[in-house]
């Protein structure tokens, strides 16, 4: 073995300096940006865009992309975080349409419902086409019946419930009464997409309700993929439409490549950052400041006319009249839970609902091999006797040559949430040795051992502390109303944060341009104006949520509601 790489980038791991960097030292802005994700720098260009010169954008590690993150490794370029790019193809997705100008390098992926279906392995060997082929139309028959339960639960007004509590409701088998494949293809389909099983999975958020209402995605418009993607709850901007292909990104310069682009026009500006009316400290020349691990976040003294206090671990001292924060939910909840982070400690309101979204935990790891001995599939599946989601979930990165080239001989397999933080944490050869008598079950005793392997450890690096959010079960508007509040000059963004596509980039990237363009209307009313709360949450209440408002509370209180129509 030549050796394996274990991906972390914590907050106490990175050096000071380098490109981008700043000595210590006090400086007064108009706007401050926590993070370089797709959030941040989308905030940052809204900003810029909107004429604000006066910000900088803070980031902890030495490159943009935040959870949108690549390695050059053997000749190819993995993602260990985001690699898809989902609802394609559709000119209203920013996303895919940035893609497409920067001629970003990748291919589609066939999931459930494709003309490719997946391989289905048990300890007895690869199962018949026809055995195989039966299991995933039974599974698509509860699925399809699971989505009329949703619609029926609409039409009565009645509340959320679970997957699970809806697929049960139809006849599909709870976990202790599943086989060993049934398990297995319902973890594909469930929790490979969500990163929790179905009892953990919202029902509405589970379906796609393509355009409009969900009236009139529940009056029979076809279900668009079996595996249904992400949400009643979007009622999806205006004509976009949520689509099955899903394009899975192989460029050498990896998925943050659109986030760089994003960024580009205020990193190209080579001016001055320009000195606020008040300021009385020497602010750095460039907008992005690399190598900046935030320690505090004091933004409790509405009084105060400097704004919000933000300290570095460099002992950096940063003031702003409006601080943007789209620091992943993981990294809020670990702050509130040991009393760290933020002066004072955030409300209980605040607290709470972060506390109610669910941070999951989706590992990709990658492994090199000497010489490919399995399939050529995009995905193959692998049904352990007694776990569910063991190592169940395998992708040829050479699959009918779309991705990696004819001799790369990388394969990989993905874990989740559980698996994922006990994975993160044993030592890399007994993964390889777990990784490898699955294997051997697969494809025989005779099978060569991995040369290589990546882990990447999402939920153990405190500058992530997890991969996405996923919708818990019961969320309502006013949980993202309270998400979304800004206290005092302190507004949230990220993923998380937004109702229409949260754990997804397209999510984070909605987030930073809402959040900036709160705070262009608030220095449009005057420098000392503070956002206390957001005059809309999105533009509009989308279709599903005003629905579920009408379902739960009368006419006139959702009609109070500030962003209702």
């Amino acid at each position: 073995m030549q050796g394996c790489l274990v991906i972390t980038c914590g907050l106490f791991l990175l050096a000071e300096g380098g490109i981008g960097s700043s000595t210590a030292h006090d400086c007064e802005l108009d706007v401050l940006v926590l993070g370089a994700g797709i959030s941040g720098v989308k905030a940052g260009a809204t900003l810029y865009e909107g004429g604000v010169r006066n910000f900088a954008v803070l980031e902890q590690s030495q490159r943009i992309g935040g959870r949108m993150w690549n390695v050059q490794w053997h000749g190819q370029s993995i993602e260990l975080g985001a690699n898809w790019i989902e609802g394609i193809p559709q000119k209203e997705d920013p996303i895919w349409s940035i893609a497409q100008e920067i001629g970003l390098q990748g291919n589609y992926t066939c999931q459930e419902g494709s003309d490719e279906e997946p391989l289905l392995y048990n300890s007895a060997g690869k199962l018949g086409t026809n055995e195989s082929l039966a299991l995933h139309q039974r599974f698509a028959a509860a699925v399809s019946a699971a989505f009329a339960v949703s619609c029926q639960r609409h039409r009565a007004g009645l509340g959320d419930v679970s997957l699970r509590e809806a697929l049960s409701s139809v006849g599909w088998p709870a976990i202790k009464n599943q086989t060993p494949l049934e398990r297995t293809l319902e973890f594909f389909v469930v929790d490979w997409d969500f990163q929790y099983p179905p009892d953990n999975v919202s029902l509405f958020n589970y379906f796609d309700v393509g355009k409009g209402t969900y009236e009139e995605t529940c009056a029979g418009v076809k279900l668009k993929s079996r595996r249904a993607h992400r949400a009643v709850r979007m009622g999806m901007l205006d004509s976009f439409a949520w689509e099955p292909p899903r394009f899975f990104v192989t460029d050498p310069r990896g998925y943050a490549a659109v986030a760089q682009h994003v960024a580009k026009p205020f990193l190209q500006d080579a001016t001055n950052l320009g000195t606020s009316r008040t300021s009385q400290g020497k602010c750095p020349e460039s907008r992005m400041l690399f190598n900046k691990t935030v320690v505090t976040i004091d933004y409790g003294d509405a009084n105060n006319d400097r704004g919000v206090r933000v300290e570095t671990s460099d002992g950096s001292v940063y003031w702003a009249k409006h601080c943007i924060l789209t620091f992943s939910a993981g990294v809020i909840n670990a702050a509130v839970e040991s009393g760290t982070l933020f002066r004072p400690a955030l409300p209980e309101w605040k607290a709470g609902a972060f506390a109610r979204i669910q941070n999951g935990v989706y590992t990709k790891i990658f492994l090199r091999f000497e010489t490919q001995f399995w399939d050529d599939a995009d995905y193959i599946l692998f049904a352990d006797s007694s776990r569910r989601g063991y190592y169940a979930v395998w992708q040829d990165m050479e699959s009918h040559h779309k991705f990696f080239p004819k001799g790369s001989n990388i394969l990989l397999v993905t874990v989740v949430h559980e698996d994922s933080k006990r994975i993160e944490v044993q030592p890399t050869a007994q993964t390889l040795e777990e990784v490898h008598a699955v294997l051997s079950n697969m494809y025989g005793p005779h099978i060569p051992r991995p040369l290589d392997v990546v882990v990447p450890k999402w939920h153990s690096d405190p500058s992530f502390r997890g991969s996405w959010s996923n919708i818990a079960v019961g969320t309502t508007v006013s949980d993202f109303r309270l998400l979304q509040k800004a206290l005092g000059g302190l507004i949230f963004a990220g993923e998380a944060t937004d109702q229409d596509f949260n754990g997804f980039v397209l999510g984070g990237y909605h987030s930073g341009e809402r959040a900036a363009k709160h705070v262009l209307e608030a220095l449009e009313k005057g420098s000392d104006a503070l956002v206390s709360e957001p005059s809309s949450l999105s533009p509009g209440m989308p279709a599903y949520l005003r629905s579920a408002c009408l379902s739960h509370f009368p006419w006139s209180f959702c009609c109070s509601l500030p962003f209702f129509f």
